[in-house]
C-alpha cells in the first residue's frame, strides 16, 4: 500500500527516564494520570541516540470507513508494513513535535499489559498534552482519527 504521511524525522535515546519526565516539564508539556502510569511503566533505552521516523495517517488509509477497534486497525498497519512506536519514543515525538497541528494523535505502541494501551499527543490551543489512553474491544475511533507509526529509517 501506498500511503501520504505526515513523516517526522527524530533522533531519539540516549535518556533516562527521569531525563524525559523532566524535559515534558520544561517545555510546558502537561501529561494525564494515564500518561503518568505509562512513563513510570514503559521501557527506557538510555543508549546513544538513534534516528527514527514516524508516520502519521488517518485509519481510513488502512482501509477503514467506520468506527474501529484498536486490534483490527493494528493489525491493517502492520500487514502493510508499519511498525508499533516504542512508548519511549512517543515520549520523544512529543517533546520534538511542538508545531503539531491542532487535534490528537494516537501512537501505535506495544501494549505493556493490563491499564493505558498507549499515549495520545494533543494540542488544545497551543498547550501541548500527552495522555494516556485506553482501549477496548469495541470499535471506538472513526476512520478520520489520526494514528503513528514507525516506518522504516
Amino acid at each position: 500500500m501506498d500511503f501520504e504521511f505526515t513523516t517526522l524525522a527524530l533522533t531519539v535515546g540516549g535518556r533516562t527516564r527521569k531525563e524525559l519526565t523532566t524535559a515534558l516539564t520544561q517545555y510546558g508539556i502537561t501529561a494525564d494520570a494515564n500518561a503518568q502510569q505509562l512513563l513510570q511503566r514503559m521501557p527506557v533505552y538510555p543508549e546513544r541516540p538513534y534516528a527514527v521516523r514516524i508516520g502519521v495517517i488517518p485509519a481510513s488509509a488502512l482501509g477503514f470507513t467506520g468506527p474501529v477497534a484498536l486490534s483490527p486497525l493494528l493489525q491493517a498497519a502492520q500487514h502493510a508494513g508499519l511498525k508499533l512506536v516504542p512508548l519511549a519514543v512517543a515520549v520523544e515525538l512529543r517533546l520534538q513535535w511542538r508545531k503539531q497541528p491542532a487535534g490528537r494523535v494516537f501512537v501505535a505502541s506495544p501494549a505493556l499489559g493490563s491499564g493505558p494501551r498507549g499515549f495520545c499527543l494533543q494540542n488544545a490551543a497551543g498547550m501541548l498534552t500527552l495522555n494516556g489512553f485506553t482501549a477496548s474491544a469495541a470499535p471506538q475511533w472513526s476512520a478520520a482519527t489520526l494514528f503513528a507509526f514507525a516506518l522504516a529509517v
